[in-house]
């Protein structure tokens, strides 16, 4: 009945604008306590609701980066030179992912489709270097090396070709996980960069303030301006809601309009929502196709889930109410929702557990080397029954790269 109903769903929804569901809870934001250049302000982790209250959840320590980590509930946070993993409630040091050499300056680091982490580190005074960390620390590989002098700021994997995306003074470029040249996304400045995942539009802060780069319709100005920096995107209402600022958090939505502003103790470097990570992939086997894929829908405890994948996108997506499901209708995902593709696809379809985490597994080791560089997409929904067209949340996609 649950499979039958998602089908369904797919094949006859009509045409309608895209949303999905707001977060629950906090969003965090760090500051650096020192820059390459010398001491910034004052360090610290905080948590932030959206309603503007603030809690402090360290102080004195210098974060250049954060981002949940893969169990979607503690926190992966960059010192200079470490990476770390900590339980925002108690502020604990669960484990060091990797400290030192060859970290000289950690700029910015991003969460990847196999669970590693992708580091650059960046003192200003040496060319830049950008590496691969095993999410359990077993090693650190060198991915490429940039310029000397190059102001570097962020970086994301891109929705819609699994690359990674550097932001810098030199615009959006982006390179494969395995290395290689640098393609340019956007030759002009860029400093923070969020990846709307509706369309696939990077929000950056460009010259001329607040802006929307799109691969096709170009560039476009949201708010002129300063202070919009420590971009994050949400799943909010409408096509999403934007995160940025320094000092003043602003939420503003996907055509500019400030909806809300939100008074923060200090300014922030990065921001990230807590559990945003409601679907995430990790590799259990490097080179053999064999991928994890972790679901967590807080507040969804024991309701039935479906994860769909797809191999033709996730945009523009499949329309249901006034919502969309962020996978394209294909062979694929018919397969994959339907019990078809089952050898190679499990546990996709089931309950949540109580506390609304589900694991599904990807196996297509047998298939050899034949998908090697294939990207697929994957999504995941919850259903319940009162809901609008019983659908209770969607997840944002995820693209996994086979190999």
């Amino acid at each position: 009945m649950m499979i039958r109903l998602f089908f369904i769903l797919l094949i006859l929804s009509a045409s309608s604008p895209m949303s999905a569901q707001p977060y629950a809870g906090d969003f965090y934001m760090c500051t650096p306590g020192r820059v390459p250049s010398g001491p910034h302000m004052y360090g610290g982790l905080f948590a932030v609701n959206t309603r503007g209250t603030q809690r402090t959840v360290s102080i004195g320590t210098s974060y250049s980066g954060l981002a949940m980590d893969n169990n979607n509930m503690d926190l992966v946070l960059s010192t200079p030179t470490s990476l770390l993993v900590i339980n925002p409630s108690t502020n604990q040091i669960l484990r060091t992912i990797w400290s030192g050499h060859p970290f000289k300056y950690i700029n910015d680091f991003t969460p990847t489709h196999t669970g590693d982490f992708l580091v650059c580190s960046n003192d200003m005074t040496s060319p830049y270097t950008v590496f691969l960390v095993n999410h359990d620390g077993s090693g650190v590989t060198t991915i490429l090396t940039g310029g000397s002098g190059v102001t570097t700021y962020a970086y994301l994997q891109d929705l819609a070709t699994g690359d990674i995306v550097e932001s810098s003074q030199n615009g959006l470029r982006s390179f494969s996980l395995k290395g290689g040249a640098m393609t340019t996304v956007y030759s002009g400045n860029s400093t923070w960069v969020a990846q709307d995942h509706h369309d696939g539009s990077f929000i950056l802060n460009g010259p001329a303030g607040l802006q929307r780069y799109h691969r096709t319709r170009g560039l476009s100005t949201l708010r002129t301006g300063m202070g919009y920096g420590c971009i994050a995107f949400d799943r909010g209402r409408g096509k999403g809601e934007i995160l940025t600022g320094y000092g003043n958090v602003f939420r503003i939505d996907g055509k500019g309009n400030i909806l809300s502003t939100i008074t923060c103790i200090l300014g922030g470097i990065k921001m990230r929502f807590n559990q945003g990570r409601n679907l995430l992939s990790r590799r259990l086997s490097p080179g053999l196709n064999s991928w994890m894929f972790h679901l967590d829908f807080p507040g969804d405890g024991s309701r039935p889930y479906v994860l769909g994948l797809s191999y033709s996108g996730f945009t523009p997506g499949i329309p249901v109410d006034s919502r969309a499901i962020p996978l394209n209708l294909d062979p694929l995902l018919r397969m994959s929702v339907t019990g078809g593709f089952a050898p190679f696809l499990k546990n996709n379809v089931g309950l949540l557990g109580p506390s609304g985490i589900a694991v599904s597994w990807l196996d297509v080791s047998s298939l050899g080397g034949m998908l090697k560089g294939v990207r697929i997409w994957a999504a995941a929904l919850t259903l319940h029954k009162p809901a609008p067209s019983g659908i209770a949340t969607i997840s944002k996609p995820i693209v996994v790269v086979l190999e």
